[in-house]
């Protein structure tokens, strides 16, 4: 449905929530590794999916990664607060890093059934964007 744009939007509209814009869903049963999940946005999305009754994995690089930026004092402290069941760490671009995590995950919790790449997200906090920045083209 479209709205007339000759005619002003209360501002009422726009604050208040409205059924097809909020999604709820019960993720019971459901095993979710959220990579990048110690802070941030991946911490964020992985808090959500717990919520939702997801079993949540946090994963960082680290174990003090959180603590960098002032989020957590630690991954374990994280995933405290984000309501996660089992935490991992490694760089998700080693390939044997993250297989060791299935055999740990599965034995836990039971196999992956949702997966969120969060990881990455902080290369231009840490300075570390490239110069020129052409990475895609």
């Amino acid at each position: 449905r479209r709205r007339r744009m000759d005619r002003p939007v209360r501002a009422d509209a726009l604050s208040a929530p409205h059924e097809s814009t909020r999604m709820e869903k019960n993720l019971e049963g459901e095993v979710a590794l959220v990579t990048g999940s110690g802070r941030g946005l991946g911490f964020h999305m992985a808090q959500r999916l717990a919520r939702a009754g997801a079993r949540v994995v946090l994963h960082d690089v680290d174990e003090k990664a959180p603590a960098e930026f002032g989020e957590s004092e630690s991954l374990a402290d994280a995933a405290r607060k984000a309501g996660a069941a089992l935490t991992v760490t490694g760089n998700v671009a080693d390939e044997n890093a993250v297989a060791s995590w299935r055999p740990r995950i599965e034995a836990a919790l039971g196999p992956v059934t949702l997966l969120v790449n969060a990881a990455g997200g902080d290369i231009a906090a840490r300075g570390g964007k490239p110069q020129p920045n052409d990475g895609l083209g």
